[in-house]
């Protein structure tokens, strides 16, 4: 009966891996507690997000820790499955962030993929050299001096797309609008 000490064996280290990715699991998700940071007590694997994508929008559960922890700390920390997250609650925080240390925070873990979706492929989502070579390439935009000078034909843009909407409109009522192709006009104007 060789097969029997095998399969006990087998049986032990099967026991052993689902103990220690148990134990991983677990002290993975007591990353702010370990920190002494105020955190939502995560659900084992789901963290936040059980019920995520079948039940619930991830915004939707966001929502709900940024709702119920706005006025108490500046942040809390909560887990997206086992990945320890902070979300930002006091404005003043978000601002720093955002502006003066952006260059400290600009891997957050967005998904994006340029080659199937480039849309996804923004400021917000790049990481890295990606996320400074396109920061270089945007900043010079953007000064003040410059937002000045494109308000004016933003402005003539937005009447002249709300005029040719309401036309549009009007003429062919009770049709099919085609809003992708007026959108991209817009957004190309």
């Amino acid at each position: 009966m060789w097969w029997s000490s095998w399969l006990a064996v087998l049986v032990a280290l099967l026991g052993v891996a689902v103990a220690a990715a148990i134990y991983y699991i677990i002290r993975k998700q007591s990353y702010w507690k370990d920190r002494g940071v105020p955190y939502l007590e995560p659900l084992f694997l789901y963290g936040i997000f059980k019920g995520v994508g079948s039940k619930v929008h991830v915004l939707s559960a966001l929502q709900d820790v940024y709702n119920a922890r706005k006025t108490s700390h500046p942040f809390v920390g909560t887990y997206m499955f086992t990945v320890p997250v902070a979300i930002v609650t006091d404005l003043e925080l978000l601002k720093n962030i955002f502006v003066k240390d952006f260059h400290y925070f600009h891997d957050r873990g967005g998904y994006y993929n340029k080659k199937h979706d480039p849309l996804t492929a923004h400021l917000f989502n790049l990481e890295g050299q990606e996320w400074r070579s396109l920061r270089n390439k945007l900043s010079p935009t953007f000064t003040s001096g410059k937002m000045k000078m494109m308000f004016p034909t933003m402005v003539a843009v937005g009447r002249q797309f709300g005029e040719h909407l309401q036309e549009v409109v009007a003429a062919d009522e009770g049709s099919v609008l085609n809003l992708l192709d007026l959108v991209a006009r817009f957004t190309t104007d």
